[in-house]
């Protein structure tokens, strides 16, 4: 049972992590500062403003049927000051 219960903390409360390494050259660091901020200027300026990528659209390609069955009954009094109810048919309303 014991050993039960180390494997299973064990699994359960560690975890792995990644080893950092910091790199004092300042090629190496200039690189990787002008790549991100090409990457931050290419979406910012090119994708955002320049081709106003948040304002794109498209046309919808599919559509929805709905197939509705039996009766409803509908109270318009509050809507027309009248008191009379409607009864709807599903024939009525062209289904068939």
């Amino acid at each position: 049972m014991a050993g039960f219960c180390k494997t299973l903390s064990a699994t359960v409360f560690e975890y792995d992590t990644s080893k950092v390494v910091h790199i004092k050259s300042k090629t190496i660091g200039i690189i990787n500062r002008l790549v991100q901020l090409t990457i931050i200027f290419y979406v910012l300026i090119y994708v955002i403003i320049y081709k106003k990528g948040y304002q794109d659209t498209e046309k919808p390609y599919s559509a929805v049927t709905t197939k509705v069955k039996g009766t409803s009954t509908t109270n318009l009094t509050n809507v027309l000051n009248q008191s009379f109810s409607t009864v709807w048919w599903h024939s009525c309303m062209g289904f068939s």
